[in-house]
Order: structure tokens, then sequence, then C-alpha cells
């Protein structure tokens, strides 16, 4: 960066640089000539903003123990490769505890749920289900649900709780019938979340999640780029 003298000339001075909240800057000062009206001189400094992504700096200028003027500038760090977003790479940790399974064609509600040959046939036994780390929630391949899906979740950071998709073929999709009160899905206190491999469609409230409440800290919540939502807004624009 360059300082430039505006005003009447200025005899010799000092720039001071420091930064804000472990920010450091070399060096702190720097000695400069005299600079007559309208004259620049080149600045240079090596600033480490150790794990900040943004440094905030104060500069000064001064004469003779005497603050002239002084300004702050905002710096923004990138990384030399941008990270990779994509769900490909996108990988939440999932160890599986325990998995519940619904299969729209050939399941039956009677039975237990618990493997993909005693499968679900509706969300009726899921609703108010909350999900602890590690528990999964999986809908069967090729199938179409015509229903709100109602949970709960509460992972953690280390295992993840995960509502996603089994078997082979296309991605199952819940769909319901384009009337205003119809949902197709409601996740409440979504703690540690990874939603994955589904389609939400025909229905302007595709889906919603709602943190729980009170809430201390960071409620993650992650829609995988390979699920999908098909459909407009509703009225309260979610």
């Amino acid at each position: 960066m360059d300082l430039l003298n505006i005003g009447t000339e200025l005899g010799p001075c000092t720039v001071v640089a420091r930064g804000k909240d472990g920010v450091s800057v070399t060096p702190e000062r720097i000695a400069v000539a005299s600079l007559g009206e309208g004259d620049s001189h080149p600045l240079e400094w090596r600033v480490d903003a150790g794990t900040n992504g943004l440094a905030f700096l104060n500069f000064t200028v001064e004469q003779n123990g005497k603050e002239l003027a002084k300004a702050g500038k905002r710096l923004v760090f990138m990384p030399v490769e941008d990270p990779d977003f994509s769900a490909k790479v996108w990988n939440p940790p999932v160890k599986p505890t325990r998995t519940w399974y619904v299969d729209a064609d050939a399941g039956d509600d009677a039975r237990d749920g618990l493997t993909p040959q005693t499968a679900w046939r509706t969300f009726k036994n899921v609703e108010g289900m909350e999900l602890g780390p590690g528990e999964r929630l999986l809908l069967k391949r090729g199938c179409v649900f015509n229903g709100d899906l109602l949970v709960s979740a509460r992972g953690s950071a280390e295992n993840w709780a995960e509502i996603g998709a089994y078997g082979e073929g296309m991605r199952p999709r819940i769909s319901r019938n384009r009337h205003l009160n119809d949902r197709c899905g409601w996740v409440r206190g979504a703690a540690y979340l990874a939603v994955r491999d589904l389609i939400f469609s025909r229905r302007p409230r595709a889906h919603r999640a709602l943190p729980r409440a009170p809430c201390r800290g960071p409620v993650p919540l992650q829609l995988a780029r390979h699920s999908r939502v098909v459909g407009r807004a509703g009225p309260e624009g979610r």
C-alpha cells in the first residue's frame, strides 16, 4: 500500500501498523522521509492472520510523539485451493448403531422395521421418533411415499444421525398432493442430522427443519446435494 500526502508538506514521520485479535504485523513501525503535497511513499508489511480468515489492521501516522492520522483496513485471507464442498466429498461421520427401514411397496407396519425384509410400509411408526447418534432411517429406492415424515434428531458431532436411502434404483420420493396443508417432511430439533439421497416433491412447502430450543450451540443440519427439493416456496418462504 502507499502513504499518500493530500495536505501540506509533511516532515519525517513513522507509520505504525498493529493487528487485532492475535494478528501479527511485521515490521510494526516504518520510518518515512519528508513528503511534499501530493507525494506518496510505498509501504510493505507481512501479515500473519494465523487461523483467522479475516485480519483487522490499525494504522497510525506519528510525528514527534503525536498522532497525525489514523486508518483501518480489513484483509480477507483465502485458501490457495478452494475446498471441495461437493456431495461426493461431503461425508459426515455416521457409525450405525440402529437402522429402521421403510418400503412403500412391500413393507408392513406390523413388523419391527429393523431389516430390509421386515421394513415398515408407511411413516406411521416413524411419527415422533427421535434419531440418536448413529441411528438411521432409510427409505427404499424406487419407492414413492405419500405421507408426512415427522421426526426429530439428536446426533452428535462424532456420530451423526441420518435419513437416507437403501437398495438400488431411483432415489426414494416423498410426494404429496399439492394441497396447501400437505407437508413432505418436518424435522424437529435437527441436531447433527444428515439428510441425503431423497427427493421431496409436489408440495409448496417441501421440507422444514426446526432447531431444538433453547439452542446453546451449533445445530448442524446437512441437506446433501444429492437430495433434491422439487416445488416452489410456501407462503412462509421456506
